[in-house]
């Protein structure tokens, strides 16, 4: 169990409610499902009893409980701890972060946050667009970390963070077969198009041709709602949204299609406090992801 688990915990025996939990803790009741069931197969126990009326902690819950307050407690304490020890000389200034809206939207907030618990003389600019801007951002040496999803070539320095999978979105059920038939709604975000045209063609044995292109992905979305055609997203821009038929990609082998995110540091920006925030997103970002979002590293 990590600290995210433990405020988990914590709001499950609060709340007793699954939906509840997941808008108090900014995810999904899926994500919290995910990670429930992961914890009760960690220990070997059911955590919470089940009804329609909700969820009831058990008596081996009461222990975990017990456990998470005191970790929380013990995990303050240390927070504080760090604050009144830190001297004159630590480290200050903005760090400016570029970062994909729906990392933007979906990850950071929780982190910015108790990263300037721990550095509170350190400052965050965030930048959230595409991936290609926030590229052309830290090539321009306009922000000094990128969050950025894609593949890229090799020799470029960059941790690769996590991966994740990608899905055809449509409004009703379609099939494979189907998809030639209908346009391919393509979207700013859709900076996995070449992976979309290998795939494609390993499926078809042609090129993508028909496609139209919308300015966002909320719109890309609408025209999805009103079946003007389908498009592809990774998992953690359909958090929250279940009105649409899924399928996920995967390529002749059986294999995931999988949408990779890196972290670069600006060599120009390789500071102390863009060190130290780098090192706290490559450490920090794929536990968020596999807590919340059950992404795994």
């Amino acid at each position: 169990m990590n600290i995210s688990d433990c405020e988990l915990i914590l709001a499950l025996a609060e709340e007793e409610n699954i939906t509840k939990t997941a808008e108090r803790l900014y995810t999904s009741q899926s994500a919290i499902s995910y990670r429930l069931k992961v914890l009760e197969k960690e220990l070997n126990t059911e955590l919470f009893t089940r009804s329609k009326n909700g969820i009831t902690p058990t008596r081996q819950c009461g222990m975990v409980i017990d456990f998470a307050r005191d970790s929380l407690a013990r995990y303050e304490a240390l927070q504080k701890a760090i604050r009144s020890s830190s001297s004159s000389d630590e480290i200050s200034g903005t760090v400016r972060l570029g970062s994909t809206t729906s990392i933007a939207t979906h990850v950071l907030r929780k982190l910015l946050q108790s990263f300037s618990i721990l550095h509170p003389n350190v400052n965050v600019s965030l930048y959230a667009n595409n991936s290609d801007v926030i590229l052309n951002m830290l090539h321009e040496s306009r922000i000094d970390i990128a969050l950025t999803r894609g593949n890229f070539e090799e020799g470029v320095p960059n941790r690769l963070l996590y991966e994740e999978p990608i899905y055809i979105v449509s409004k009703e059920n379609l099939e494979i077969s189907d998809l030639p038939d209908s346009p391919f709604l393509m979207h700013p975000n859709s900076n996995a198009k070449s992976t979309l045209q290998k795939w494609w063609f390993e499926r078809f044995h042609s090129h993508l041709e028909k496609f139209i292109e919308i300015d966002n992905i909320e719109s890309c979305l609408q025209m999805v709602d009103q079946n003007f055609g389908w498009t592809m997203l990774p998992a953690i821009t359909l958090i929250g949204k279940k009105k649409y038929s899924l399928i996920q990609m995967k390529w002749a082998d059986g294999s995931p299609v999988l949408r990779k995110t890196w972290c670069f540091l600006n060599p120009e920006s390789d500071n102390a406090r863009s060190r130290a925030f780098y090192n706290y997103l490559i450490e920090n970002v794929p536990r968020q992801m596999e807590t919340l979002f059950g992404v795994k590293r």
